[in-house]
């Protein structure tokens, strides 16, 4: 009874984890197709209400992947034997 449970605990782990990989690539190719449109958005008009709007929005995506996924310096270090000051 408890192998089922346990088996049961991992799938619904790996389902979230594979969730949270999807998000992530989605959010980062928004973050990358919104900072070359706002680029060329400012190169092509310069700075205006749609411009700064589209700078914003990419601001907003970098924000909400940082927090959600953090960044390594905050969350400390791992133990992973690769790391050169290990």
């Amino acid at each position: 009874m408890a192998a089922e449970g346990a088996g049961a605990n991992q799938q619904r782990m790996d389902a979230l984890a594979k969730s949270r990989a999807r998000l992530r690539v989605v959010l980062g190719m928004a973050q990358i197709f919104m900072a070359v449109f706002s680029f060329v958005l400012l190169v092509k008009t310069g700075v205006n209400a749609i411009s700064l709007a589209s700078v914003i929005v990419t601001c907003l995506l970098t924000t909400i992947s940082v927090l959600l996924f953090g960044s390594r310096h905050r969350r400390g270090k791992r133990n992973n034997p690769t790391d050169a000051d290990a």
